[in-house]
């Protein structure tokens, strides 16, 4: 089934920040995946090396661009390869929002 559209889904991820209930989904992209209710419910974002300039351009639109921190694109890029590229982590895991 599509998760978009599953209301069962929708209602169990929109409402599970009040039931203290904790979820992982690991995606290889969230544009079009998930839908904008759940993406605005996430707490947590990890993201890894990530080289293709239009999907990290969906990842600073979906997520990052609600950041004061960042301007537009590419100053949410600089920062991105500086943290990603010049760690030896290879990944960055960002709190989006205080809960």
């Amino acid at each position: 089934s599509d998760l978009n559209s599953d209301p069962i889904f929708l209602n169990f991820m929109t409402t599970s920040r009040h039931l203290k209930i904790k979820i992982m989904a690991i995606y290889h992209a969230c544009k079009k995946v998930l839908a904008p209710s759940i993406r605005a419910n996430i707490d947590y974002l990890c993201i890894y090396k990530i080289t293709n300039d239009k999907l990290l351009n969906d990842i600073y639109d979906e997520f990052f661009s609600m950041f004061p921190d960042f301007k537009n694109y590419s100053s949410f890029k600089k920062w991105y390869y500086e943290k990603i590229f010049m760690t030896k982590h290879n990944f960055i895991f960002f709190k989006l929002f205080n809960s």
